[in-house]
């Protein structure tokens, strides 16, 4: 067997044994990275022990490395898969909240002063004379096959919001003069549309459940380590 045929076969060992894949984070977690590092040495020479009959003895030492360094990729990939999850979400837990947007709508749309404008629930409403005059309506919908979860406690979830925006206007015919102030009344809105479609382009919205005020995830311990010097 060829020093390559025998790395490939540690390799292949060490992504077979079930009790290196069955390590959770949570157990991991609670060991340094050379408590790592020495529990995947153990279980290499364990392997070796085992092998030795279809083994080249002078390729031992890169059997015992390769299966070594395979373990501790397994398990470094678990920790950066739940770092990478803590870090989702926090990053959405932090985001603008539903209610928070909606005040922030509110403030940007009475901030144009438009005349005979008013704000009625989620919608801008610009009148002219009785009945000439439009409407800009928002909603926020919630995406609720899309929630990110901490993976410390489930319980604590967040859903993302998409804004949508719609345009409104009385009338089917109009007289040059009606057609006029409609049409200001048109161009209003849409302004006032694309300002809020400018201020939230890009901007996360969401709704949490189960998350105390401060949320705290706790940080991964060290994944990695330093390059160490090759089994003996």
């Amino acid at each position: 067997m060829t020093k390559t045929q025998t790395e490939q076969m540690a390799k292949d060992a060490a992504s077979r044994n079930e009790i290196v894949n069955a390590r959770t984070v949570e157990d991991l977690e609670q060991l340094s990275w050379q408590d790592r590092r020495d529990l995947a040495v153990n279980y290499a020479k364990d392997a070796l022990a085992n092998s030795l009959s279809t083994i080249n003895p002078k390729w031992y030492g890169e059997f015992r490395e390769t299966y070594a360094d395979r373990v501790l990729s397994t398990w470094s990939n678990k920790l950066k898969e739940r770092e990478n999850a803590r870090r989702r979400f926090r990053t959405y837990a932090g985001s603008m909240t539903a209610e928070q947007a909606s005040e922030k709508i509110v403030a940007l749309l009475e901030s144009f002063n438009f005349r005979g404008a008013r704000i009625n629930g989620s919608c801008l409403e610009i009148l002219r004379g009785d009945r000439d005059g439009g409407s800009l309506y928002w909603t926020l919908n919630c995406d609720y096959d899309a929630k990110v979860v901490n993976p410390d406690d489930p319980a604590q979830q967040v859903y993302t919001y998409s804004l949508e925006l719609k345009i409104s206007t009385s009338g089917t015919q109009y007289s040059p003069a009606r057609m006029a102030l409609v049409h200001k009344v048109h161009a209003e809105l849409l302004e006032a549309a694309a300002e809020v479609e400018a201020t939230f382009a890009g901007q996360r919205i969401v709704t949490t459940y189960g998350i105390p005020e401060a949320v705290e995830v706790p940080a991964m311990q060290q994944a990695g380590g330093p390059n160490d010097e090759r089994l003996s």
